[in-house]
């Protein structure tokens, strides 16, 4: 059996891990010169300002993990720290110990971009090039398991007039640290946890930082005063920015915590999967191509804890490659597939929010472990999931200040009043 991983961060690393408990034949492909997907290394400190946009790492300097350390731990390795929200710099080297620890280096091929994956012949071709001298090559796999990430591709929305606006024009990717914004008129736009962090940080050199966004959850003073909260983008001028409630601000500027966009440009039309808007069409538990099962994705869902639901998804995906478990038929995996994006668009949701799960994580890992015949995940991760997400929508300034842990299946939480009394 040969198998193929496309990707060697977090994703591939956690299958590669996986995969190497029953086959020894897989190679890992990452288009980089190291591993570590959003967590690798970052570029030297002299990098060009232009520099192109996918290439840069999206690791600031003062970044730490928006979520707990157990929620960015796989089994078999751990943490030599007591944080609860650790520096971007310890992820980096927890995956480098993972890698080292299961043996997974001797199976990477860096600086090898894939560039196409094709269905032929009842097997998986790929084509993948030598990012280092330009050689092309193609070898050929029984499965490929794609596992390249979906926070590459920055997304900036087409504003009108943001051409004509004079000012800093960055995304979250390129930023590194507030003090590049002294003394400046900062507007950030987007409330996810990168838009709330690096919002947060500018306070302390900034003049002034307007924070975009349309969550009404999230306006009710739930920041410090001198963030001003305003709603979404209309326009932009030569140095300023008019929201939707016709205000206008001048501005020095602009940083886009707006996401980013999928991109598998890679797969070919004969894999049987097509991408949408920010979704992947076609696959059967956000995983296997319905058409074709042996090509499956990881890493695709979003909004909960993305180590332990990766490790999840590497489970079933073993069960099925080992032939342990067999998947149920192509018309019973479209239908559950429907099933789940009908519920999404019952509750109002587009397409670009089916791989969202929130609320929805508890049943889809257990449909996971349905599936493959395996344990269910820990309730203890789920009531750690819940309350962080409480503390970080209603207590942004301050989330990261309390003690989340998972100590023998029970979830511990202990506010940071709590922590400061002792």
């Amino acid at each position: 059996m040969r198998i193929a991983i496309i990707g060697a961060g977090a994703s591939g690393l956690v299958m590669g891990r996986h995969i190497k408990t029953f086959c020894s034949e897989f190679d890992i492909y990452e288009r980089r010169n190291c591993i570590g997907g959003n967590w690798r290394d970052r570029e030297s400190p002299g990098s060009p300002p232009d520099e192109d946009m996918i290439a840069c790492s999206p690791l600031y300097d003062l970044l730490r993990t928006n979520t707990p350390v157990d929620s960015v731990t796989f089994d078999g390795l751990n943490y030599d720290t007591e944080e609860c929200f650790i520096h971007w710099t310890d992820v980096n080297k927890y995956l480098k110990d993972y890698a080292n620890k299961f043996g997974l280096t001797e199976h990477i091929f860096l600086d090898t971009e894939v560039f196409n994956v094709s269905w032929t012949d009842n097997e998986w071709r790929i084509n993948f090039r030598n990012n280092l001298n330009g050689e092309i090559d193609e070898k050929y796999y029984n499965f490929v398991i794609v596992c390249n990430g979906h926070e590459e591709y920055p997304n900036i929305p087409d504003y009108e007039g943001l051409s004509e606006f004079k000012g800093i024009k960055l995304h979250s990717k390129r930023y590194r640290n507030p003090k590049h914004y002294k003394n400046q008129r900062v507007l950030v736009i987007g409330v996810g946890p990168s838009g709330s962090d690096i919002a947060l940080q500018l306070l302390s050199e900034a003049d002034t930082v307007y924070f975009s966004h349309h969550h009404e959850d999230f306006s009710d003073g739930r920041y410090p005063a001198n963030l001003i909260q305003k709603p979404d983008v209309k326009k932009f001028n030569n140095n300023s920015v008019i929201f939707e409630d016709d205000t206008e601000c001048e501005i020095d500027a602009v940083i886009f915590c707006t996401g980013y966009v999928h991109n598998i440009d890679f797969i070919d039309k004969s894999c049987g999967v097509e991408l949408g808007e920010k979704y992947i069409r076609n696959l059967y538990k956000q995983m296997f191509s319905i058409e074709h099962p042996s090509l499956i994705f990881i890493g695709y869902p979003r909004l909960f804890f993305i180590f332990p639901l990766i490790e999840w998804q590497a489970k079933l995906a073993i069960k099925i490659v080992s032939g342990q478990v067999a998947l149920p038929s192509k018309e019973e995996m479209y239908e559950d597939t429907k099933a789940w994006e009908q519920n999404h668009r019952n509750e109002g949701k587009k397409e670009r929010q089916f791989f969202e799960l929130k609320t929805l994580a508890r049943d889809y890992m257990r449909g996971l472990s349905e599936v493959g015949r395996f344990e269910y995940p820990p309730e203890a991760l789920f009531d750690m999931f819940n309350t962080y997400f409480y503390q970080f929508k209603n207590h942004p300034t301050v989330f990261k200040k309390h003690f989340y842990k998972i100590v023998n299946s029970e979830f511990i939480f202990k506010p940071c009043s709590e922590l400061n009394s002792h």
